[in-house]
């Protein structure tokens, strides 16, 4: 019964450390993505001031930062320890077991979406009709809707 007593009463001091430790992951995450967001809302500025190819090769360059680093804050982001038997467990185990019925149409809408932008840029680049092209994401979005009702229908 004693050691009973003082295992719980370890355990406040074990869930404060846990707490401790997912608080300073969400700071790490927070700073990352917003690190991130700042370089996707400035990656335009190259662009916008050499006016030239080189401008576009910082734009992509910029992209291409702020992606690595929401990739490389996702993977090495810790999942942190689980609490036994909260609801909040539960609905993670219930998440992963059904999170296999969707990923076909997570495929499929990240493929048109992927499509779709390929297209927006070839379409401009060729064209130079940046102020009409845009609609092409209207396309997409309506594309999208359609294929979600498609997929909501077969289920």
């Amino acid at each position: 019964e004693g050691a009973i007593v003082r295992e719980l009463q370890g355990l406040p001091q074990h869930y404060n450390k846990i707490s401790e430790q997912n608080d300073k992951q969400k700071q790490r995450t927070a700073l990352l993505t917003a690190i991130a967001i700042g370089l996707y809302i400035l990656s335009p500025v190259p662009v916008i001031i050499i006016q030239n190819e080189i401008g576009v090769v910082f734009l992509f360059f910029c992209i291409a930062i702020a992606t690595g680093i929401l990739v490389f804050n996702g993977i090495t982001k810790s999942k942190g320890q689980p609490v036994p038997d909260t609801m909040v467990e539960e609905f993670k185990e219930w998440r992963e077991r059904n999170s296999g019925k969707n990923q076909l149409q997570k495929s499929v809408l990240s493929a048109i979406w992927a499509i779709g932008v390929v297209a927006y840029f070839l379409i401009s680049f060729s064209t130079g009709a940046w102020y009409i092209t845009w609609v092409i994401f209207l396309v997409i979005a309506a594309i999208e809707g359609i294929v979600k009702a498609l997929f909501d229908m077969s289920n």
